[in-house]
């Protein structure tokens, strides 16, 4: 029985030991400099979109009963107003009754 307890501590020994050695030898690949690309934004817009996204009233609940559909029908038509390039390039569909996923 003892013979088994110093084995199985040995192996563990052993173990942390390489875990230990192979940590240390590790060395992460060289990697490129990121070149930062400034992007203009229209804060106008964006505040725009914002709001009237906000404007809807689409809180999911557990009780399907109290969801209101009629709001997420509101955002969804209020969505290809906002982002039309959205929809002009990705593919669009709706997940029952509340969700909507874009596939680019």
């Amino acid at each position: 029985m003892i013979y088994i307890l110093i084995a199985t501590l040995l192996l563990l020994i052993i173990f942390i030991g390489i875990i230990i050695f192979r940590a240390l030898m590790f060395k992460p690949m060289e990697q490129s400099d990121i070149k930062l690309q400034e992007v203009d934004i229209d804060e106008e817009k964006a505040t725009y979109a914002l709001t009237q996204m906000i404007r809807c009233k689409t809180v999911s609940r557990y009780d399907p009963k109290l969801i209101d559909e009629n709001e997420f029908d509101k955002f969804r038509a209020l969505l290809p107003q906002i982002y039309p390039n959205i929809f002009k390039t990705c593919a669009y569909e709706r997940i029952e009754k509340t969700g909507i996923l874009f596939t680019w």
